[in-house]
């Protein structure tokens, strides 16, 4: 059994809990399937750094901009990334949010 940190594991539960895979009964939460899909949120989110430029009003880290976008896609993922993201200039009005999320 991997012990991991108190940081792993809450980001693991936020990560989980922001993509609606945290169970209600948190006696049936699997180890494995928990920190499998935080590594594919943290993968998801370096990616995104490619695609964004830091902005300070809405967002502090890239983690933040990323769940920006999935709380977007939640109520309308037809809106253009840039409206919700700061994207790098030649990708500006390119990608609407759930084309931005499924490219990462």
């Amino acid at each position: 059994m991997k012990l991991y940190s108190f940081t792993e594991i809450k980001t693991a539960l936020t990560n989980a809990a922001v993509s609606d895979k945290l169970p209600l009964d948190m006696t049936l939460l699997n180890e494995e399937e928990l920190f499998a899909t935080s590594e594919g949120v943290l993968k998801e989110v370096e990616s995104l750094g490619q695609y964004i430029s830091e902005d300070s009003d809405r967002y502090e880290t890239t983690e933040e901009a990323y769940n920006l976008l999935v709380k977007q896609s939640e109520i309308d993922g037809s809106v253009i990334a840039d409206d919700i993201v700061m994207m790098w200039e030649p990708l500006e009005s390119r990608y609407t949010v759930d084309q931005l999320l499924e490219l990462l």
